[in-house]
């Protein structure tokens, strides 16, 4: 977990961190080598998928495997690799932070004892937010535990400039593999022990045991089995977290994701590579036929629009507005969002955030048009970071707001999915915002 700037100044309340789960090396027995995941791929995960019924929706699955060169394989695996359900609870022994130096000499100091019991508290959430089969207990006296947590009572050293790692989980040697035929679907996998290293302090001084609690947390996950961090955010398992007032939660993805990694036997073969390669990436393109969209619109009480979305793309709920994505949330190959912005016009809009969008490439081309009665500008912008077209739209919705539409898919086949990114905001309807209304969930 790293602490970092924010808007150029930094406090121990204005934190960023990001939390690291170190990568391994050799793998136990030395019948496997623990690799550094690569990027996933929805494809893969849809052929995972369709061969197994049940999968919690929507997960972030493919970011917890672990990927593996096993002897005698021609291909590094991707599988599931997690504590079997008969360990469970699990031993955990925490060891207390050392507090000494300048660190104790704090006009406020915090007792050692009260970082142990947040680390505590970290457990009990993951026992109360994700449930069976998940449970620990303390460890006895002389026994070796399955998780150590160790509390350092000094600050968390800085590799980079203004990031410091608060935590650690070493996956060195945590997956062990035994036997098993990968040809099988399935290999006799499971993790065997986590060492679990959090840091009480950074540059600023001692960390407030609420946010103690949140790396633990956050470095529990890995002990459970995740290799690598969420994309979003609003996970805990994201690498990097806004501290907030209070602790932060489980998020809903984060249980859907480590009850798929649990409901699933440790092992399990979900994907094959070539050494070193990603997966062969194919030209995206949307579903065959006339564009379909849903019935029920998604309505936007609070933004004050609506409009129907394709159907068959997720869904994704975002600030002030909605998103659409032919593939899935962490890898697709189009995508729709379209959000109310709060200023006065379409020209207020391009005065302040204009030139953030013309920094990603050339400007292809503006218009004006009409949409939902209301006036309207388009404009594309070739990025060339991605080689993806971004289409901008900006609608006049009155009341001291902007519609944004942003649509985007690769160049090269931008053109077959201008149907699909067309036709909901043909469909838009703008109305008066309803104040203390609440917008359903997609």
């Amino acid at each position: 977990m790293s602490v970092g700037r924010i808007g150029g100044e930094a406090t121990a309340a204005l934190a960023a961190f990001a939390l690291v789960a170190a990568t391994g090396c050799t793998e136990a027995r030395r019948k496997a080598e623990s690799l550094s995941p690569l990027p996933p791929d929805r494809r893969e995960y849809e052929a995972f998928r369709a061969a197994r019924a049940g999968l919690r929706e929507p997960n972030t699955l493919p970011f917890l495997l672990h990927r593996l060169r096993i002897d005698g394989s021609a291909d590094d695996l991707l599988v599931t690799c997690r504590w079997p359900d008969e360990r469970f609870p699990l031993s955990v022994a925490i060891e207390a932070p050392q507090i000494e130096g300048v660190l104790a000499d704090e006009d406020r100091p915090t007792s050692p004892a009260v970082y142990a019991q947040a680390a505590e508290r970290a457990l009990a959430r993951w026992e109360r937010e994700l449930g069976a089969p998940v449970r620990f207990r303390r460890a006895s006296e002389g026994e070796t535990p399955d998780v150590r947590i160790r509390l350092m009572g000094e600050r968390a050293p800085m590799p980079e400039d203004g990031k410091a790692v608060l935590g650690m989980t070493p996956m060195r040697d945590a997956c062990e593999v035994r036997d098993g035929d990968p040809a099988s679907g399935r290999i006799d996998a499971a993790l065997h022990r986590a060492e679990v290293q959090v840091f009480v302090a950074d540059e600023f001084g001692l960390l407030t045991p609420d946010q103690v609690e949140t790396v633990v947390a956050h470095e529990l996950g890995h002990a459970l089995g995740a290799r690598s961090h969420s994309p979003f955010p609003s996970d805990l398992m994201y690498e990097v977290a806004r501290d907030r007032l209070g602790t932060r939660r489980l998020s809903a993805q984060d249980v859907a994701s480590f009850a798929t990694l649990y409901a699933l036997p440790s092992g399990t073969v979900y994907a094959r590579r070539a050494p070193g390669e990603g997966p062969a990436r194919v030209a995206a393109a949307p579903a065959p036929g006339p564009v379909r969209l849903v019935e029920r619109p998604w309505e936007g009480a609070t933004q004050g629009f609506s409009l129907r979305l394709p159907d068959g793309w997720t869904v994704v709920p975002i600030d002030h507005g909605v998103a659409a994505v032919d593939g899935f949330a962490w890898d697709y190959d189009a995508s729709l969002q379209v959000v109310a912005v709060p200023v006065a016009g379409i020209d207020a809009y391009l005065a302040q955030y204009g030139d953030a969008h013309l920094r990603k490439g050339p400007l292809l081309g503006r218009r004006e048009i009409e949409i939902a009665g209301r006036h309207a500008v388009r404009f594309a912008i070739e990025v060339e970071a991605s080689d993806s077209i971004e289409e901008v739209t900006l609608v006049e919705a009155g009341k001291g707001r902007v519609l944004l539409a942003i649509a985007e898919a690769p160049a090269e086949t931008y053109a077959a999915y201008r149907p699909w990114l067309d036709e909901p905001l043909a469909s838009l309807a703008i109305f008066e915002p309803r104040a203390g209304a609440v917008t359903p969930s997609p």
